[in-house]
């Protein structure tokens, strides 16, 4: 996927720190397409969002309204 990005000159999100890289945010958007109803929300795609970076130890917490790095 980064041979992609970089064929089309996009940040893949190198930066450490960044949450919501376009890998991410693409990976999190085409997720919607194997779930129904509520899973297919905003709210759950932010949800998939956290739980992958507190599964890899990035976030200290679940709750998205002031993530803080772990």
């Amino acid at each position: 996927m980064a041979e992609i990005f970089d064929s089309h000159e996009i940040d893949v999100g190198q930066d450490e720190e960044a949450i919501y890289a376009p890998a991410i945010t693409l990976w999190a958007l085409i997720s919607q397409a194997f779930f129904k109803g509520q899973m297919r929300s905003g709210k759950a795609i932010v949800g998939r969002i956290a739980g992958l970076w507190t599964t890899l130890g990035k976030l200290s917490s679940m709750r998205t309204g002031a993530w803080k790095w772990g």
